[in-house]
This record gives structure tokens, C-alpha cells and sequence, in this order.
């Protein structure tokens, strides 16, 4: 062979080697890749979600709307006080100035100190100093004490005028009415009263539970600690008789207190 021929083989090889690709990086069977399986499917693909944060779907103006809900504290309705109608000023009695009476039962009267006569239809708030009249009739008196107690008691037959002491919250009901014109005086006269029973000149029933009440006779005054009980004026003196509970009754003339029970009565004689 020449040499031209010789460097024409030479050539011809090398061009052939170039056209050739090598797959080595690519070809199956590469160490650590199965079968069949590229690089490109052996490493899992990302989809990525929009924004990358999830999307909060605006409630209109860009804030949740709250529906409001009613207050959490009930709405109180009033009522009326019980047996005291619907009169809203009879709600309240004032220690020392007034005093509730409710609707009576019969016929009853209320005098103010003024001279009113105060209308008891639907129960009512009468100053302190008013005169009842319940001689035909039977009523409850609501007084309150300076701690807020109230304290309820019911009186019937008799005539009497409401007092009470703002201090101490003790309801005191004088007697009025009658007429003493009649009594006659000195040992003799008690003597002759003694022996016939003398007729009540006035008198007023009571009972309550616990109350602060004080019945005024001309002789004695009686304090009750939750009874029933009668004073009584008459020529011979102030009797109290108690059918329930205790009084405790003191003399005007001796000064002495004496603790009537039930079933007993107590004559504080006349001065």
C-alpha cells in the first residue's frame, strides 16, 4: 500500500468513530437503576399548588360578619306586690314616715294626719300618723324597719292611730275612739266594776308572725313576739288576752312587764 492510501484509511476511520454517540451515562443496566427506568423517572415530579398557601374564600367587606346574639341577662318583668293592686307607690313603706296597707276586707278607713281620707281600693301607702278605722272591717299593715325588714300584721275591730320609731322599727298602734266620760273614780267605783263585768269602751284584735308591732291601751302597753292577741280599754283598766303565741305587756302605773301566753290575759287596773 502507498502512502496516500494509508492516510486516506486513517481519515476515514476517525470520521466513522465521530459519528458513532456514546450512550454510556444513559444506557440501561447502569448500576443502582432498575431495569428499563431513566433518571428522569426515577426522581418523583412536584405539583405545585397555586400560591403555595391555601386560599381563604372573603366574606363581603373582608371580615367575617357576626350575627349578634340578645344580651346573656334575662329581661325581668314586674309584676304587681301581692295583694297590694296595682298601685306602684304601695310597693315601698319608709321606716318612721309611712307604712302599706293592703285592700281590706269589710269596710275600712284611712284618715292622714292632714284630714284625707285615702282611697283603699287597690291597697295603698299612708303617711305615719294616719287613723285607721277598722272597727267593721280587717286589714294588713306592711312596716319596714331600718335593716329592710317588713314586717306584716293584721288588725281588725277597732280604731286606731299608726305610729313607728325610725330607730328602732317598732310599729305602735294607739287605740282612739270611746269615751271615758262614764268611769267613775276611787276604790269604791273599782270595786263595783270588778264585780260586774264592765263593757269595752274600745279594743282592737291583732296577729302577726314575728313582727315589730305595739298596741297602746290608756294602761299598759303590749309588745308581741308573734301572736294573736286583744287589747282592751275599758273602766277598770287595759286588759290584753292572748290566744296565740306570747305578749309582753308592760304597766303604765307600775312599770312592770308581765309575759302573757297563750290562754292567759293580763288587767293593768286604771290610775
Amino acid at each position: 500500500m502507498t502512502y496516500r492510501s494509508g492516510l486516506t484509511a486513517i481519515l476515514a476511520v476517525g470520521a466513522l468513530a465521530m459519528a458513532v454517540p456514546t450512550y454510556a451515562d444513559d444506557s440501561p443496566g447502569r448500576s443502582g437503576d432498575a431495569p428499563g427506568r431513566s433518571d428522569e423517572s426515577a426522581r418523583p415530579t412536584a405539583t405545585p399548588t397555586p400560591g403555595g398557601r391555601p386560599t381563604a374564600t372573603p366574606t363581603p367587606g373582608g371580615r367575617p360578619t357576626a350575627t349578634p346574639t340578645p344580651s346573656g341577662r334575662p329581661t325581668a318583668t314586674p309584676t304587681p306586690s301581692a295583694g297590694r293592686g296595682d298601685n306602684p307607690a304601695a310597693a315601698t313603706p319608709v321606716p318612721g314616715e309611712s307604712v302599706v296597707v293592703d285592700t281590706p276586707a269589710g269596710t275600712v278607713t284611712v284618715r292622714t294626719p292632714d284630714g284625707q281620707v285615702v282611697d283603699l281600693s287597690q291597697g295603698a301607702e299612708v303617711p305615719v300618723g294616719s287613723v285607721v278605722d277598722a272597727t267593721d272591717g280587717t286589714i294588713t299593715l306592711h312596716a319596714a324597719r331600718p335593716d329592710g325588714v317588713v314586717d306584716a300584721g293584721t288588725f281588725t275591730g277597732g280604731r286606731f292611730e299608726v305610729r313607728q320609731n325610725a330607730r328602732t322599727g317598732y310599729t305602735d298602734l294607739f287605740l282612739r275612739g270611746g269615751s271615758f266620760a262614764s268611769c267613775r273614780t276611787g276604790n269604791r267605783a273599782l270595786a263595783s266594776i270588778s264585780r260586774n263585768k264592765p263593757k269595752p269602751t274600745r279594743k282592737l284584735w291583732g296577729s302577726d308572725d314575728g313582727g315589730r308591732f305595739r298596741t297602746h291601751g290608756r294602761d299598759s302597753v303590749a309588745t308581741v313576739r308573734g301572736t294573736r292577741w286583744l287589747t282592751k280599754d275599758t273602766c277598770a283598766g287595759t286588759l290584753t288576752r292572748v290566744t296565740e303565741g306570747a305578749v309582753d305587756v308592760r304597766n303604765k302605773r307600775t312599770h312592770r312587764t308581765v309575759t302573757v301566753r297563750a290562754g292567759h290575759s293580763y288587767l293593768a287596773r286604771a290610775r
